[in-house]
């Protein structure tokens, strides 16, 4: 550091050492006892330091980064027992930080669930939306590729599969109209796959009847994912290749989301 620099800071009441800018301490008095800087033993006070880490050890945890970090380990803990078994207390274990820094960011278990719930869904939805938006035309084929992706998204994220699968619907109000919204979403999307001459008019009792079926297609097809999911970890699905798995479930799936006929087994 230049010498004016050093000058500044000690006209400030500031001491360098080792680089470390620290309050230099207060001068003793003539008085002693009760003098300024004085805590009534004619002691000084300790130095206290001007810059501190804000990640250092023994902080409390109530930094706004703080609060991914709480929704990643409800994840975990929701995904080991049901939302009535669950605590703050086991969140906040699972995070390594103390209860109070759960209830910093959310306002309890229900606010904590439902986040925790939307991240889970939200992830899901982008591993599919990513090979949605890099398709030039959306057909059959970019169908099959996010069924894929979509089972890829289970196999590889097993804490917030099991969370889902454990939840699946919903385990609060808000989790629930968080689930309902986000099946209509995609099962609106499914009418992207078709042609524009096969997409029926809007507000006709054919775009009603066919809006049901694809919800129900969609269902059938997240069903049949979980269910394939919960199989696949340690159980009986575990003894297939992953991608004859995949090209089983694609071809159940595709036809049901298309609406096309496949040839009776002979």
């Amino acid at each position: 550091m230049a010498w004016c620099g050093e000058s500044a800071i000690r006209r400030l009441g500031l001491r360098v050492h080792n680089d470390n800018v620290t309050r230099a301490p207060a001068p003793i008095s003539p008085g002693g006892a009760g003098s300024a800087g004085s805590n009534g033993r004619g002691d000084t006070a300790a130095e206290t330091p001007v810059h501190q880490d804000p990640d250092a050890p023994g902080r409390p945890a109530h930094r706004p980064s703080r609060r991914a970090e709480i929704v990643r380990g409800a994840t975990t803990a929701f995904s080991r027992l049901t939302y009535a078994e669950a605590t703050v207390e086991e969140v906040a274990v699972e995070c390594g930080v103390a209860p109070t820094a759960v209830y910093y960011h959310f306002g309890g278990k229900e606010e904590l669930f439902d986040q925790a719930f939307a991240s889970c869904l939200e992830g899901f939805s982008a591993s599919i939306d990513h090979i949605r938006g890099n398709a030039e035309t959306l057909n059959e084929q970019v169908l099959r590729e996010v069924i894929y992706a979509g089972w890829a998204w289970w196999r590889t994220h097993p804490v917030e599969a099991r969370f889902l699968t454990l939840h699946l619907g919903g385990a609060t109000p808000q989790s629930r109209r968080t689930y309902e919204a986000w099946q209509e979403r995609h099962a609106q999307r499914a009418f992207d796959y078709l042609a524009e001459s096969e997409r029926p008019p809007r507000s006709s009792r054919k775009a009603r009847e066919q809006y049901a079926s694809k919800l129900m297609a969609f269902n059938f097809l997240n069903q049949l994912l979980t269910t394939a999911q919960t199989t696949w970890i340690d159980g009986p699905l575990s003894r297939l290749p992953v991608a004859r798995l995949e090209v089983a479930l694609a071809d159940i799936l595709v036809p049901v989301m298309m609406g096309t006929e496949q040839p009776a087994p002979s």
